[in-house]
């Protein structure tokens, strides 16, 4: 489904619940962020920079969102295929940045 009002409730809950201020704000900064980020690496559109901080943004909602060994155990099939999701998105941002990198000297 899209991001209807219980969805964005809900990550900005999930956000909250992390200790982070503001996290409504948050909830729509990261679906911003999510969005246009997309956008740009599909369109080849500053393709390095980007690249580069999409990388960031999935290792770090790995580690903060999505470790999974601070979850009870119902939850840790759940945040474990998370976490791995963003490892992997984070490799492959990497390999984009690289790629960019190579092929731009």
């Amino acid at each position: 489904g899209g991001i209807d009002a219980g969805t964005l409730k809900a990550l900005a809950g999930y956000i909250g619940s992390r200790g982070l201020p503001a996290p409504e704000v948050l909830a729509y900064a990261a679906i911003a962020f999510e969005i246009v980020a997309g956008f740009a690496v599909m369109l080849g559109y500053l393709t390095l920079p980007v690249s580069a901080l999409l990388a960031a943004y999935c290792l770090t909602t790995a580690l903060f969102f999505h470790n999974f060994w601070t979850f009870p155990p119902e939850q840790l099939q759940n945040q474990l295929t998370h976490f791995f999701k963003n490892i992997a998105l984070t490799g492959a941002f990497l390999i984009l940045f690289g790629d960019k990198l190579r092929t731009r000297a």
